[in-house]
């Protein structure tokens, strides 16, 4: 079994470096797809990023292909000094007590707000680091798409118990609530699927897949 880390309201940093030492060397083909998917949404025009959250680098490191001026911050210590080892700009910072130094074009918050207690405070915060005309790029996980209602249903939840690092659970509907009560305008949406991401065959049915219903994606931004 996958060892998990508790994420609780009183996590010390002790606690962050402990469960960032477990995910930084797993490589996650859907955090690179995501990524692309994102960058796809933005504009033309490339600027200054935050990546929040430095986990295996690739996010960051798909930023930079793009052509963005990537800083990177996490609330571990481990985590910023291996992005800095890495060759990124990175500052460690706890988006629930504060916004990140800086001003920046885009941030981007994927696969983050789950971890938090307050996902709502946590996305003010992130939009006082916004320059005026800035953009905040969000990924939540659907924590209840169509297979995991089909394990729900035979008593398998593919989440919960004391360890489990997601504080806070979404689909579409409660994702979208938490954007508007934020005061965030919803530009441009697009979602990734549930199979996973074996070869570009597997991605297509992926994405035919997605449109026949919204449950079954697995991740949306």
């Amino acid at each position: 079994m996958k060892k998990k880390v508790l994420r609780a309201k009183d996590d010390t940093r002790q606690e962050y470096d402990q469960y960032f030492n477990i995910i930084r060397d797993i490589y996650n083909p859907m955090t690179t797809y995501r990524t692309r998917k994102a960058i796809a949404l933005t504009r033309n025009e490339r600027g200054i990023a935050l990546s929040i959250g430095v986990a295996s680098l690739s996010e960051a490191q798909e930023l930079k292909k793009a052509g963005f001026n990537v800083t990177v911050c996490d609330i571990s210590e481990s985590a910023v000094e291996f992005a800095r080892n890495e060759g990124f700009d990175a500052f460690q910072c706890d988006i629930l007590d504060g916004s990140p130094a800086g001003k920046y074009d885009y941030i981007f918050c994927m696969e983050v707000l789950e971890h938090t207690a307050n996902p709502l405070k946590a996305i003010l915060n992130l939009k006082e680091s916004l320059k005026e005309d800035g953009y905040l790029v969000i990924s939540l996980p659907n924590e209840f798409n169509i297979i995991s209602r089909i394990q729900m249903l035979f008593g398998y939840p593919p989440f919960g118990g004391h360890d489990w690092p997601h504080l806070r659970l979404f689909n579409r509907e409660m994702g979208e609530r938490l954007l508007v009560e934020a005061g965030l305008e919803i530009i441009r949406r697009d979602y990734c699927p549930r199979v996973p991401l074996w070869n570009r065959f597997s991605i297509i049915i992926g994405e035919l897949l997605m449109r026949l219903h919204p449950s079954i994606p697995r991740y949306g931004f």
